[in-house]
């Protein structure tokens, strides 16, 4: 993030917080930091660094929207988001500390720092979104599970005989650094834009590592119909360096064409939200996708999601798609075929976990030619087909 974005919302935090007082006004329910409690509704701290520390056991529960104008140190105690907590500085999770973000919980950090004998684990549905650098420190725990996602603007560092447990989905955009004797365990996705450097052991890592590709900034997309009209929303895990999104339907899912433009909200630290209308839809199946357009110029394409007349929308995505010989975010599946554009079957597999079917299709896409092949993948109880273009 840009210094001086950090120091204009600083100021306009300080500045609103002045006026709130001045004139009496309430800011909502804000938590006690030194005894156990739960945050509820909104609060937002008009002071600067805040510790969590107590005589005995404390944890502090986020279940509202609660936003620290300053660092945030937990020192030795438990602190658990259900909901969103929003820190405009470093959150240190200090010596024998636990920081926990629940499905659906949300944290949006400047920086982050995990100390001595601490843990942080992001469970399925949360989101950690670290603006700048992050690092996990002497026995720390750093753990996303399987369908959690963390985005860390700067690099990461794990080290010191701490053990980073990867099942869901991290994307880094520096360097990843593992180093001291740090162990990386898991079976999730680790997305790198700068280098991955080794000096610890990741033997125990049977995911899927790339660092070729720009990492994946989209959480989650869906849609739905609302005859007459098609409802897309989606969330992204920070909305650092995005200007806008061009929104793509196709009545093939191979030929998009553009129907609307939605621009990036401009307060990276929350996590953006976004949704968009289509007044027009295609008659029948229409698929949709979303084209991330950073101010550089670069782009990246979200997962395809189609939508029928009925309002079903697939539960069959991957990306990138179009491919370049690799694929990575499909959804969990228990057996695969992939046929070429001609029908014949190249690879079928049952009894499969999604990281593995990931590198199988991966490998076989990269060993084929460009074209157009179909995906059949049994997800749940459903059966369902998407088209993978190679380009």
């Amino acid at each position: 993030m840009n210094p001086a974005t950090i120091t204009r919302m600083k100021i306009r935090s300080l500045t609103f917080a002045i006026l709130a007082c001045a004139i009496g006004i309430a800011l909502g329910q804000c938590p006690s930091y030194s005894t156990s409690s739960t945050q509820k509704g909104t609060c937002r701290e008009p002071a600067g660094n805040i510790m969590l520390q107590g005589k005995g056991p404390v944890t502090l529960t986020v279940d509202g929207n609660l936003t620290i104008s300053g660092d945030f140190d937990v020192i030795g105690e438990t602190l658990i988001v259900n909901g969103e907590l929003t820190v405009l500085g470093a959150l240190n999770a200090g010596k024998g500390s636990s920081v926990i973000i629940s499905n659906g919980g949300i944290i949006n950090v400047v920086s982050m720092v995990s100390g001595l004998g601490s843990s942080v684990t992001v469970e399925k549905g949360g989101s950690l979104a670290i603006a700048q650098n992050a690092g996990s420190g002497l026995y720390a725990a750093f753990a996303v599970d399987f369908g959690a996602s963390v985005y860390v603007g700067g690099s990461f560092v794990s080290g010191g005989i701490g053990i980073s447990d990867i099942d869901g989905d991290m994307m880094v955009n520096g360097d990843f650094t593992n180093t001291g004797g740090g162990v990386i365990e898991g079976n999730g996705v680790i997305m790198v834009g700068g280098d991955y450097i080794d000096n610890g052991d990741d033997s125990n890592y049977s995911g899927l590592y790339n660092g070729e590709l720009l990492p994946v900034k989209f959480k989650s997309f869906t849609g739905e119909m609302d005859t007459p009209y098609v409802t897309l929303n989606w969330q992204m895990v920070s909305g650092l360096d995005s200007h806008g999104f061009e929104i793509e339907r196709s009545e093939d899912g191979e030929n998009f064409q553009a129907v609307g433009w939605i621009p990036s909200h401009t307060d990276s630290m929350m996590v953006p939200r976004y949704s968009f209308t289509d007044n027009s839809p295609s008659r029948g199946l229409s698929y949709y996708r979303l084209r991330n357009v950073e101010f550089d110029g670069l782009y990246e394409y979200s997962s395809i999601i189609r939508i029928d007349e009925n309002g079903v929308a697939s539960s069959l995505a991957t990306y990138p798609n179009p491919a370049i010989g690799k694929i990575r975010k499909l959804n969990e599946l228990s057996e695969f075929q992939l046929y070429d554009s001609n029908g014949i079957l190249l690879l079928e597999e049952k009894d499969i976990i999604r990281a593995e079917a990931e590198k199988l299709i991966s490998r076989q896409l990269e060993q084929s030619p460009l074209g157009t092949y179909t995906l059949s993948a049994r997800v749940g109880e459903s059966t369902d087909q998407i088209r993978l273009v190679k380009k």
